[in-house]
């Protein structure tokens, strides 16, 4: 184990970029990163040792959030344009099969339990959670929200509770999934973005807009904690394995990094333009952010919060996902 440790951590110092725009090059322990080209109706696919192009392929039209099973077996694709979610296999990287359903309309979200044998997706026409059986991707129940405008959601560890931000009407709902009902509704200001948990689980980290701050919050009553000041357009928000929250802000075109149990050490990095989405490395070392505007992807060092440098992806990424 400590010839492992000795070996990533010699790999992680060795990361390059290339002035010429070509990518950037690191020892990582995982191989890919998938990226959802929203205006390109595509998916890239980037080699995250070298954080080069491997590749594109299609789903259907306007593809955009995405989740990753716990057995890195499945990668679902919403698509609320069409009113559909893709299925993709990660093995071959493949587009497998579109799924549709009387009651999925407009699915915004996708998240698969920690087990693997459900996926949830947040369906924001007709307000509702849809709990769906892997790996048929059928529809089992769905679960009325009671707010309009469900945006994005987050699953406990243990998989017992979903949290799920309305982004236009600021309300934060928290749904007992065992018991498959409503256990908290609460408005947290005029609008509402996206959700981190901490590392154990114990926190939940929401972007407020509005305020350009992130709230923290009890995950077992919703208590306000704390308010951390981020940028402007406050959006989404990732917190990593090591407790460090970055906060895309996606009017400054920027984002703003600190340690959970340290946020008065915040600092603000700027990447590309119109940031959407983020997702980090197992280990917490970097750090990737989706540019909308731009049509690429940054890519921070956690560690210096620096950026390291930009990578040309496709046309109009809107997420980003690790894939083992």
């Amino acid at each position: 184990m400590k010839v492992v440790r000795i070996f990533l951590l010699a790999a992680l110092a060795a990361f390059i970029f290339w002035v010429g725009g070509e990518g950037v090059q690191a020892q990582l322990p995982a191989p890919r990163l998938l990226i959802s080209c929203f205006l390109g109706d595509s998916m890239t696919l980037v080699d995250a040792r070298t954080v080069r192009r491997l590749g594109e392929f299609s789903v259907g039209t306007n593809p955009e959030r995405m989740a990753v099973s716990a057995d890195n077996k499945w990668i679902a694709v919403a698509q609320p344009k069409t009113g559909c979610i893709s299925i993709v296999q990660t093995g071959n990287m493949r587009y497998g099969n579109n799924y549709t359903d009387p009651q999925m309309a407009e699915p915004v979200d996708v998240v698969f339990s920690p087990d693997g044998a459900r996926l949830y997706v947040l369906e924001a026409k007709t307000c509702s959670l849809l709990e769906l059986h892997v790996p048929t991707f059928n529809v089992i129940r769905a679960l009325p929200l009671n707010g309009l405008g469900p945006s994005l959601m987050r699953i406990s560890k243990n998989g017992a509770k979903m949290f799920i931000s309305h982004e236009d009407t600021g309300l934060l709902t928290v749904i007992d999934l065992f018991q498959w009902q409503i256990f908290k509704q609460m408005g947290v200001g005029p609008k509402a973005g996206g959700l981190a948990l901490s590392k154990d689980n114990g926190r939940l980290i929401v972007a407020l807009p509005s305020e350009s701050k992130v709230g923290i919050y009890k995950t077992t009553d919703l208590r306000l904690l704390s308010k951390v000041p981020a940028g402007s357009g406050a959006s989404i928000v990732g917190c990593s394995a090591k407790d460090e929250v970055v906060v895309i802000n996606s009017i400054s075109n920027d984002v703003t990094i600190f340690p959970l149990d340290r946020p008065g050490k915040r600092f603000r990095t700027a990447v590309g333009m119109g940031p959407r989405d983020l997702c980090f490395a197992p280990d917490g070392s970097m750090c990737y952010i989706a540019n909308f505007n731009s049509n690429d992807l940054s890519v921070i060092d956690m560690a210096s919060g620096r950026q390291l440098g930009r990578l040309a992806v496709g046309n109009g990424p809107r997420g980003v996902v690790w894939v083992y």
